[in-house]
């Protein structure tokens, strides 16, 4: 039916016909109920009408009363700093060069960057280093020289990985990575190619006056130990050191740790 809902109930039942039969009360209250809706309704839409019409306005007032705080705030801050600067004798040609530094360093250090990808690309390809540790170089090396270095680098691998660079006190010395997955270990270390690097194993080898030994030698002087140490690398040699290690291990835990969990003991 082409009619609104107002037209069609006001055909429907009719604006003058009285009640009487009793469908014609009912028809008669629901036109009635109709009219007090509508104007109800109607009244409604005005007071929002009037109140987000007043909240419009103060909301522009608050705008206006910020704005014009701000512009204040604004000008004092400015008459502060131009004082400042006149007290510190600074001026605008001082403020221009340290403009001009900074954009010379920022380029400079994206020169430099571009500079190491290029060198990186040319020497390694397509590979990229492992990440770098989160951690400044002074905790690196307050770490590497403490007691809970092992810690340390559990921490380290729980945040970027278990392969992944050192920030090294070492200015210009090499790049340090931390390997922790066993099969990469016992690859690297079974290369033929792979290196011990003299600098990080120079106060090992002062230990023993850099004579050749199994830990800091390389090539025939590192056979050479290693051929006089494999005997004591023999099975039976390590069974009894397994043996040893085992008895101790359960001795401490009947002596000290069993009794410490018993008392509910903190173990350091």
């Amino acid at each position: 039916v082409p009619l609104s809902s107002h037209q069609y109930i006001m055909g429907l039942f009719g604006r003058k016909k009285k009640p009487k039969t009793s469908l014609d009360w009912i028809r008669y209250y629901a036109l009635e109920s109709y009219r007090s809706a509508q104007g109800t309704l109607s009244s409604a839409c005005e007071k929002s009408v009037s109140l987000a019409v007043k909240s419009t306005q103060a909301a522009k007032q608050s705008v206006g009363y910020v704005a014009s705080v701000t512009v204040a705030s604004g000008k004092a801050a400015t008459r502060s700093i131009s004082s400042a600067m006149d007290a510190a004798g600074i001026t605008g040609f001082h403020i221009l060069v340290v403009i001009l530094l900074a954009v010379v360093v920022v380029a400079l250090k994206r020169k430099l960057e571009a500079r190491r990808k290029q060198r990186h690309l040319e020497a390694y390809g397509e590979f990229e280093f492992p990440p770098i540790a989160p951690f400044s170089t002074r905790k690196t090396g307050r770490e590497l020289a403490g007691s809970k270095l092992p810690l340390f680098f559990q921490e380290c691998a729980s945040r970027v990985g278990s392969i992944f660079q050192l920030r090294v006190p070492l200015w210009g010395g090499p790049m340090v990575i931390a390997v922790g997955e066993v099969d990469l270990a016992k690859e690297i270390l079974k290369d033929a190619t792979t290196k011990k690097p003299e600098k990080m194993y120079s106060s090992l080898a002062s230990l023993v006056h850099h004579r050749p030994n199994i830990l800091t030698s390389e090539g025939k002087p590192w056979k050479h130990s290693r051929k006089g140490m494999s005997p004591a690398f023999a099975t039976a040699h390590l069974d009894r050191m397994h043996k040893a290690c085992r008895d101790k291990t359960e001795e401490w835990i009947k002596k000290r740790l069993d009794p410490m969990i018993r008392g509910k003991e903190d173990i350091d």
